[in-house]
């Protein structure tokens, strides 16, 4: 097979893994190159994209005639129109079963860094402060509640490790009916809302779903309660999050993803908000993880089959 994979986003530090897989296969693997015309010839020329944050839409695949496969290193595809895809018969998928244990590792680590004023203090001591005067008031983990927003791989996998400590779960999903031993499902957003100390989201940004957490179910949390997000950035409102946080609506808030990245880090400057730069996604093993599975997933299509994970 003579064929062309491009990579038009750089993730991790090189296409070996990907090579790895399709280079067997004959399949080529290249990331864009630094001419703007070269690039084009790639685009003519490719077989298959694969994407992490570029938009894929109808100028995309214009310049790209002979694309037949879309994959996005990731879960979120709201930057692929499908709709478009599927009218040229273009094949997307994406990767949602990688960084499970890292995303929830990560939502653990922003939970329990909130729940024990770990930033306050880490800032106290190096301030030449003591003592826990400062800290605020600190409650007890185990024994309140966590609730999850989206129970799919990842929700299960924060739940594990949330029961470890002893917290209670429930969760919200309008997919999922039962949420397995120790987990209750709730019927509604917000009844999860009134009753969680911690809300960590897990759902995909779609339409339906954009702003989910605004300044209506921000209103619905309870004045000492936790919002964590390591899903998409554009899940919430973060004006809404913001004027929460600073009315004391909100105790606190966790965020990875951000509707705009790189975030304007002023506006974010506030104790009561734990930050980091979408990373819950990261390990080095995980990378190498979802840039195979994302070849494999263009090998199938390139080979003449189906991929598991398909969206369209």
């Amino acid at each position: 097979m003579n064929a062309l994979a491009l990579c038009l986003d750089r993730v991790g530090e090189g296409i070996a893994p990907e090579r790895g897989v399709l280079g067997p296969l004959g399949i080529s693997v290249a990331w864009p190159a630094q001419a703007p015309a070269a690039v084009e010839k790639q685009l003519k020329q490719a077989d298959a994209l694969l994407v992490n944050v570029t938009p894929v839409d109808a100028a995309l695949l214009d310049r790209a005639p002979q694309c037949r496969v879309v994959v996005t290193y990731g879960v979120g595809y709201d930057h692929i129109n499908l709709d478009e895809a599927r009218r040229r018969r273009v094949v997307v998928a994406n990767v949602p079963d990688y960084c499970i244990d890292e995303v929830a590792d990560h939502t653990m680590a922003l939970l329990l860094a909130l729940a024990r004023q770990i930033v306050t203090g880490h800032e106290l001591v190096r301030g030449g402060g003591w003592g826990v005067h400062e800290l605020g008031r600190v409650q007890r983990i185990r024994g309140r509640t966590l609730g999850l927003v989206g129970y799919g791989r990842t929700g299960r996998a924060v739940s594990e490790r949330a029961r470890s400590f002893g917290l209670r779960v429930i969760a919200y999903d309008p997919q999922v009916s039962w949420g397995g031993e120790g987990v209750t499902m709730l019927a509604s957003l917000p009844g999860l809302l009134r009753e969680a100390d911690f809300v960590s989201l897990h759902a995909p940004l779609q339409k339906e779903t954009a702003h989910l957490i605004n300044a209506r179910t921000l209103a619905l949390m309870k004045p000492d309660s936790v919002l964590i997000n390591t899903s998409r950035g554009g899940l919430v409102d973060t004006n809404a999050l913001l004027r929460a946080l600073d009315s004391g609506s909100l105790a606190g808030a966790g965020l990875d993803v951000f509707p705009e990245e790189p975030p304007a880090a002023a506006l974010l400057n506030r104790p009561n908000l734990v930050l980091s730069p979408h990373s819950a996604y990261y390990s080095a093993e995980a990378v190498v993880e979802l840039k195979q599975s994302a070849a494999q997933a263009v090998a199938v299509v390139l080979t003449g089959g189906s991929p598991t994970h398909r969206l369209a």
